[in-house]
């Protein structure tokens, strides 16, 4: 049977996160806004690379997970690091940040440094700083936290009363939240004491390498004065006065007007598809596509080059989601290309090649294979049913007499998960309602479960499942009698 797929399309055009350019970042400065530390709720990393010397001074977290796809200066990211020093980087260099003057280490030159760069950062404020000591220092002074739900979860890192080498007087409280839906930078400062330090910090974001001595615009993003929204190429790693307090900076790239637009699809298969579209954008880095199962959860599936316009799904399952994204696009519907999944079948398609047999309980008897289903309504779950059973006219051998009562069970139905259960009534006991032993009635009594089964159907008044083998395998009263060991069987 062909499996048919239900495709939830979304177009995304001119979308702020697939920046490939730091220049195409802009960046707001917002005062008085409301500081809330993850002190209580945050985690702490599980590991930091530098263990041997001044690990609470000099140090870098392992890989970490984001929570979700970031998009950072147009390429995807899901892991990040984080520094003592003021920074976090989603580099996938082993630097341990330990105290050498080397890329990803306390010297904040290196991060406009072209040959020994500190690169793929995010610093709030890179100096040489350290955890205030006492217990457990890294695991109190920095934290993350990931809030929202899919898809829009935001990560929170933040840096706890911080200092700097060899002077503990300094007190710096600061945030990097990253937004999953937007692709925004958030950088929010909290209280910042200065102490009797003379700082020499640098703020901003670069990329991933340079391509000379002197950074161009597309690498290095950098504040130029303190408590102002100037930011540039220029390298500036001498800042010295403190961010206000409750100041926040928003760094965010252009979100041009949508462009008009269909998605179709061709050569659909069991599990497999093609997408296509037309080149919407016009300085797109590529197209990316995302699956899911639920029209929420989304997968990453990969990236086209630039000017793409097909992409070949394969792995696809029943009621696959596919979300199309396109770099530098912001998440805008398309056209309705949605396929329908086609009806599951009910009980009348299910049953049409049986005859049926009403009574209490109506079953469905196969006409070609013989099969029998049998249909529970809804209002006869954990009901008491009594089964009786009797012959006539069979072997005397068998113990099947003319008019002779065999079996008389109590039972009831009940549904466990997608299955049905038949269950027989312990009658053994009577509790007298006016004697207090009865307030403890049926607690040390078990029905016998002796049959159970998936239901194949489910509708608003019941469930159809197969009784094969409630009545093939004898489980209420074996029509072959069972013999005594010292009495011959036939």
């Amino acid at each position: 049977m062909n499996k048919v797929y239900l495709f939830f399309v979304f177009l995304l055009v001119q979308c702020a996160f697939f920046s490939q350019s730091l220049a195409n970042y802009s960046s707001v400065r917002n005062t008085g806004i409301a500081y809330t530390s993850i002190n209580s709720a945050g985690n702490a990393f599980n590991n930091w690379r530098n263990t041997t010397a001044y690990t609470q001074d000099d140090n870098r977290s392992d890989f970490t997970d984001i929570g979700f796809d970031f998009w950072y200066n147009g390429i995807r990211y899901t892991k990040f690091s984080v520094s003592t020093n003021g920074y976090l980087d989603f580099s996938s260099t082993t630097a341990d940040g330990g105290p050498t003057n080397a890329a990803y280490g306390y010297d904040n030159s290196t991060f406009t440094n072209f040959s020994n760069l500190t690169g793929i950062a995010i610093a709030p404020f890179y100096d040489d700083l350290t955890a205030q000591g006492g217990v457990n220092p890294l695991g109190t002074s920095i934290k993350y936290y990931l809030t929202g739900s899919a898809p829009s979860r935001t990560l929170t890192i933040e840096w706890i009363n911080m200092a700097v080498y060899l002077n503990t007087t300094p007190s710096l409280n600061f945030q990097v939240k990253l937004v999953e839906t937007t692709g925004q930078i958030l950088i929010n400062y909290g209280t910042m004491n200065t102490g009797s330090q003379t700082f020499s910090y640098s703020m901003g974001l670069n990329s991933p390498s340079f391509a000379g001595t002197v950074p161009n615009t597309a690498e290095l993003k950098e504040l130029q004065t303190v408590n102002a929204n100037t930011f540039n190429n220029t390298i500036q790693d001498g800042l010295s006065a403190m961010p206000t307090a409750n100041s926040q900076y928003i760094f965010t790239s252009p979100i041009p007007t949508p462009t008009a637009g269909a998605l179709t699809f061709s050569g659909i298969s069991q599990n497999s598809m093609t997408l296509n579209w037309t080149n919407w954008a016009t300085n797109e880095v590529g197209y990316v596509v995302y699956l899911s199962t639920d029209g929420v959860n989304y997968t990453y599936y990969g990236q086209t080059p630039a000017n793409t316009v097909t992409l070949a799904a394969t792995g696809l399952l029943l009621s696959t989601a596919v979300m199309a994204q396109i770099s530098k696009t912001a998440v805008t519907p398309a056209a309705d290309t949605t396929r329908k999944a086609p009806p599951k079948p009910g009980v009348a398609e299910k049953v049409k090649t049986s005859k049926k047999h009403a009574g209490l309980f109506t079953v469905y008897q196969d006409t070609v294979t013989g099969s029998v289903q049998m249909y529970v309504r809804k209002d006869q779950l954990n009901k008491e049913f009594i089964y009786q059973s009797f012959s006539l006219s069979g072997p005397t051998g068998l113990f099947l007499h003319q008019s002779m009562h065999r079996a008389n069970v109590v039972f009831k139905m009940k549904k466990s998960f997608d299955k049905i259960e038949f269950a027989m009534v312990n009658t053994n006991f009577y509790y007298d309602p006016k004697n207090a032993v009865s307030k403890s009635a049926n607690v040390d009594v078990a029905d016998a479960v002796f049959f159970t089964d998936k239901f194949s159907i489910e509708d608003s008044t019941g469930y159809l499942l197969s009784v094969d083998q409630l009545f093939l395998s004898d489980k209420l009263d074996p029509v072959k009698p069972i013999f005594p060991p010292t009495v011959p069987s036939y």
